[in-house]
């Protein structure tokens, strides 16, 4: 699927800052490299040495002088690398995605660590919203979702929710304004995409039943936005193949939408390029 097509002209525009790669080559550069182009300070001036954490079960983590010196230097801006792996595997283990075998050139999966699920729901709104874009929500839905979409200038189209979720009914009537084939035309105004919570929904505490997630998964496919997909923890959902961790990437995939599991509520295509 061509997911560059949904995202605005800014966020096509940009491009890797020179610094950030320098960055990059630097954590794998020996420790005896001295780079004098990214700006990096001198760790030896850093004013904390080592620290000491109690968890609530009295265990201690300790962190040594040489991690400490990397905990306070600048990193690479998708995470530092260790972190990244260990999340990587993680979602290896969960959900075994497809893309996460596949090599850079096909789309391989990639993370990105932000500092909270809002700064990542406000790089995934600015990144993919054009004023004017209609968006569809639940209602009701978590207050945060709504203070980041509103200066975006999008319509947010509601679809009612009850005590277990989304209403797939609802989102049916709601999908039913626009013809499946609009979606092909260049200039149109079908839903850019939905946001839900699937699973402890703020604010109601709702979660879709695995019927339902199947049911909207399904509504989805007969279109082609992008989506917030679906997620549960193994238990939830038993998977629709065998070849599938147990979850909502068992579901089968159609040509025109791949699922792209990842960590959080806001779920992204692994990898965009814009020509």
């Amino acid at each position: 699927m061509n997911y560059s097509r949904f995202i605005t002209a800014v966020s096509a525009a940009r491009k890797a800052s020179p610094i950030r790669v320098l960055t990059e080559l630097m954590q794998q550069s020996p420790p005896s490299l001295i780079s004098l182009a990214g700006g990096a300070p001198n760790p030896n001036t850093f004013p904390f040495k080592t620290a000491t954490i109690i968890i609530k079960d009295e265990t201690r983590v300790e962190i040594k002088e040489e991690l400490m010196k990397r905990a306070l230097q600048y990193s690479a801006s998708a995470g530092i690398p260790e972190l990244l792996s260990w999340l990587k595997d993680l979602q290896k283990t969960i959900h075994n995605p497809p893309t996460v075998d596949y090599s850079p050139q096909e789309g391989q999966m990639e993370m990105c660590i932000t500092t909270g699920s809002q700064e990542g729901l406000c790089k995934v709104f600015e990144m993919l919203i054009n004023p004017g874009d209609n968006i569809l929500l639940d209602a009701p839905t978590y207050p945060g979702t709504l203070a980041a979409l509103r200066p975006l200038g999008c319509n947010i189209i509601n679809v009612p929710s009850d005590q277990h979720g989304m209403i797939p009914k609802a989102l049916k009537e709601v999908l039913s304004r626009w013809d499946p084939e609009d979606v092909k035309k260049l200039k149109n105004d079908t839903p850019k995409f939905l946001y839900t919570i699937p699973n402890g929904g703020n604010p109601t505490g709702a979660s879709l039943t695995t019927e339902r997630k199947k049911e909207i998964y399904q509504d989805l496919l007969r279109g082609d936005h992008v989506w917030a997909s679906l997620t549960c923890r193994p238990q939830c959902l038993p998977s629709c193949s065998p070849m599938l961790s147990p979850s909502l990437c068992g579901l089968p995939p159609s040509s025109a939408q791949e699922l792209v599991p990842e960590m959080g509520s806001a779920r992204c295509p692994c990898r965009i390029s814009a020509s």
